[in-house]
């Protein structure tokens, strides 16, 4: 049985997220040299562009997991699942940073926790598509 458009066009998404994350990483380094050097007001800009981006991402993953997760294979799935948890819990520790104005660390959790964190994405997802790709639906009786 084929996929469904929606699969076909998530598998496609997860093939083609190269150029995504590389502009997540180039921004995340911007904005954290920014504070680095005390640019407070360029790296806040950063961060008003990077916000949105980064919340549709989040989205995207839960909605991925909600809608896809029994077409994945089990280490796949679970290597996902803790991905998309270190997102939410990393996106919670940003906006308490930039809440008590901790902007130096604000620029170290996007550049390392973040950048490390999409650096294995952007290595899984292929994975991720494999998965799916090979999930063949289940006869019915």
């Amino acid at each position: 049985m084929e996929k469904n458009e929606v699969t076909n066009i998530l598998i496609d998404a997860l093939n083609n997220s190269d150029e995504g994350f590389a502009t997540f990483k180039k921004m995340f380094n911007e904005c954290a040299d920014a504070f680095e050097i005390g640019e407070d007001q360029k790296g806040l800009q950063i961060i008003k562009e990077l916000i949105q981006p980064l919340q549709d991402f989040c989205n995207f993953c839960a909605d991925m997991l909600q809608t896809h997760a029994h077409m994945m294979n089990k280490g796949t799935l679970r290597v996902l699942e803790e991905q998309c948890d270190m997102l939410e819990k990393l996106m919670g520790e940003l906006i308490k940073e930039m809440e008590d104005g901790n902007f130096v660390e604000v620029g170290d959790i996007l550049k390392y926790d973040f950048g490390d964190l999409t650096s294995k994405m952007s290595k899984s997802f292929p994975e991720v598509a494999v998965s799916i790709e090979k999930y063949e639906v289940p006869e019915s009786c």
